[in-house]
This record gives C-alpha cells, sequence and structure tokens, in this order.
C-alpha cells in the first residue's frame, strides 16, 4: 500500500504474512528530529529472521524513497545492534543521539538518529 507519503510493504511466504516495514514523512515539530524521509520501522516474524528479509525490505523502501527524497533518516533503540549494523552496512550514518522525540522510548537504551544520503537521476 502506498500513497504521496506513506509507503507500507508486506512480505510473504506461503500466502502468510512473515514481515512488513513502512516508510514516510515525518514532521514532528515539538522535537528536535529533522522534518523528512523517513524508515518507519520493520517487523520480522521470529520464525524468518536472519534470511535477508529485512534487509530486502530496508532496500525496497529506500528505492522507493529515492525517487522522492535526498535523504532518508532512520531511528533506533541504541541497544538495537542488529539494525544500527544493517543499516551501516546500507551506508546510514548516525547523526546525533540521545535525542527526545513526541510519542517515542527507548527501553534500556537511548535514541540513535542516522541519515542516507541519496543520489537522485
Amino acid at each position: 500500500m502506498l500513497s504521496g507519503s506513506t509507503l507500507l510493504l508486506v512480505a510473504l511466504i506461503a500466502n502468510l504474512v512473515v514481515a512488513f516495514a513502512r516508510a514516510g514523512r515525518l514532521r514532528q515539530p515539538d522535537s528536535l528530529l529533522p522534518d523528512g524521509w523517513y524508515l518507519l520501522g520493520v517487523v520480522v516474524v521470529d520464525r524468518w529472521r536472519r534470511h535477508g528479509i529485512g534487509r530486502a525490505l530496508t532496500e525496497r523502501r529506500v528505492a522507493w524513497l529515492s525517487q522522492r527524497t535526498d535523504s532518508v533518516h532512520y531511528i533506533a533503540n541504541s541497544r538495537n545492534q542488529a539494525s544500527l549494523d544493517l543499516h551501516a552496512a546500507m551506508g546510514f550514518v548516525e547523526v546525533a543521539r540521545g535525542f527526545t522525540a513526541s510519542g517515542m522510548t527507548f527501553d534500556g537504551g537511548e535514541g540513535v538518529l542516522c541519515r542516507l544520503a541519496l543520489l537522485r537521476d
């Protein structure tokens, strides 16, 4: 599903949903986060983790966003090393750490804001 400012991807295996991921435009005037396009989360069913599904969904979201912007942001908990490693391998770089934003909590860790610069045609 997609609209002008939102994308939802679903991964199916044998007609079963095994993962989903979102991307979209984020505006939070009451926070320090920059307005812009963000990867808004990916969830993969436990049994299907470590099979490349999360990476594939992230690559598809970045490709969709590359048609709309010259940079993409991503937010993670500092304790989510698997996510930080995946995004670093794709070229995301850390921009800020320890920030606060409306409605976001980081259980046992702190927020990490990362950015990927995109080349547009």
